[in-house]
């Protein structure tokens, strides 16, 4: 809507339109894309390295010669920016000043000093208009009309307003609260979420399973008395076992349905397949080995490492080859597919991987080995012992009502032993809200208690804080109930 007051924002936003039909509508050869990514890499290194200090510094040995001869090959030789060099480098990494940005953001804070992250009109056009293109797939398919709940942060974040923006594109009404908010609480959540019939809800995994926890206590029944159809979840790992197992306690259609970050914008989005597509029009990917910093090659049509990712268009904070500190796996395309964009499996940060026994798993494998016997568990967490020079897991399970279940807790222990080789023990019982501080600090803090002479690091500490702080909260609101 506001491009309408300016012409040439108006023809950008027209011009990102039409090529995002384009193709997604597999319109666009191989070539074109190649094209199209080139002209996008050569034109966002001359930008960032006149108007960011940073990149000024960073890329100064590249001259005019190696950008306009620039191959996507040869673009591997640049140096990668890290979260490190956002932290010391704050507002010089910008490529513009703040009056020319269309929102101010900020990273979180919870475990270094936050870096700003602002972005402009062209980059909330670019991105917006992305992941469009794919939630109408599952938003807007067939005759249904929803009332979409956005819950999540809005103060210095981008939650609210990007996926705001993204409900306007598609014509669905909305309502925007954050549970945690002094002014609307856990109580005022679920009754916003049950009074106004919300149909679709944008939330954490840690923020469904909280409100089902407070629904409960309230008195409510999770599918009777609320109209939850479609549950789409970001912010936190979220394995198919683990949003099955969300959908077994709402009965409502669920995915993870979105992969970014403050810095970056958003980098995958979720179709009606259940797969997540990549932006290739936004965003040059590369996965590369995190301990040699080279690239990956594909095996099966599969690359699987740390995501780096450059932006294909200026902005107000370009990044080039940006590690994003993620494991993940992408795909090729399969011709089923809705799109034809490589598909991300986004596995944990690059440190949540954990050798068990014989055995090195990522984040993502351990949380599916282990949900994907369970149904109606409002959370989970593991410890990891050592007892005899062996490696044991203890899972501990919330299941509705309190109750117990003997045959899930065998069937958790016979996969672990059968693909860790170690041997488990689960038992039942109320969890505080550790598992709800993923989306702020990281998977690994919020959900595993290393216990092999591991320190706490930063991260367990700040989820710690954050637990201390959610767990009054909800202490108050479900003796006020």
């Amino acid at each position: 809507m506001f491009t309408v007051y300016s012409p040439e924002l108006h023809e950008v936003a027209v011009r990102v339109h039409r090529m995002n039909r384009e193709y997604f509508g597999r319109q666009w050869s191989p070539t074109q894309l190649r094209d199209h990514q080139l002209a996008g890499l050569r034109e966002v290194l001359r930008f960032v390295k006149q108007r960011s200090p940073f990149y000024g510094r960073h890329l100064a040995e590249f001259d005019d010669a190696f950008v306009n001869g620039l191959t996507l090959d040869a673009f591997a030789e640049l140096p990668f920016t890290d979260k490190q060099d956002l932290r010391r480098e704050q507002f010089d990494m910008l490529s513009a000043p703040l009056d020319e940005c269309c929102f101010f953001y900020e990273t979180t804070g919870t475990t270094g000093p936050v870096t700003p992250c602002p972005r402009d009109y062209v980059e909330t056009i670019y991105n917006d208009m992305a992941v469009t293109s794919c939630l109408e797939t599952i938003l807007k398919a067939g005759d249904r009309r929803h009332f979409v709940g956005i819950c999540g942060p809005t103060e210095l974040h981008s939650f609210g307003d990007t996926l705001g923006d993204v409900c306007r594109n598609m014509g669905l009404g909305m309502a925007k609260f954050w549970a945690y908010s002094p002014m609307i609480g856990l109580k005022k959540s679920v009754q916003a979420l049950r009074e106004l019939g919300i149909t679709a809800l944008m939330c954490t995994p840690g923020m469904i399973l909280t409100t089902a926890k407070v629904a409960l206590a309230m008195g409510y029944d999770l599918r009777k008395d609320f109209s939850l159809e479609v549950i789409m979840l970001t912010g936190e790992l979220g394995a198919p076992a683990m949003m099955d197992n969300i959908a077994s306690l709402w009965g409502a259609d669920t995915y993870n349905f979105l992969y970014g970050a403050q810095e970056a914008l958003v980098l995958g989005t979720v179709t009606r397949s259940r797969r997540m597509h990549t932006f290739p029009l936004n965003f040059f990917y590369e996965v590369i080995d995190p301990s040699t910093g080279q690239r990956v090659q594909p095996e099966g049509g599969v690359r699987a490492g740390e995501l780096v990712v450059t932006m294909l268009f200026r902005g107000s904070k370009p990044l080039i080859r940006y590690r994003t500190g993620d494991y993940v796996r992408l795909h090729d395309a399969a011709a089923t597919d809705v799109f034809p964009s490589p598909v991300l499996e986004v596995l944990g940060r690059t440190g949540d991987g954990l050798r068990i026994g014989e055995h090195f798993v990522q984040g993502y494998d351990l949380e599916q080995l282990v949900m994907e016997q369970v149904k109606g568990a409002l959370g989970y967490q593991i410890r990891i012992t050592t007892e005899g020079g062996a490696d044991r897991l203890d899972v501990a399970l919330e299941l509705v009502g309190g109750r117990e279940d003997p045959a899930m807790a065998a069937a958790v222990c016979t996969a672990v032993r059968e693909r860790l080789g170690v041997e488990t023990a689960v038992r039942f019982g109320e969890l505080g809200s550790r598992g709800s501080t993923g989306s702020m600090v990281s998977w690994k803090a919020a959900r595993i208690v290393d216990e092999r002479g591991a320190t706490d690091d930063s991260e367990h500490q700040a989820a710690a804080r954050i637990t201390a702080a959610r767990d009054q909260l909800l202490q108050r609101e479900l003796q006020a109930t």
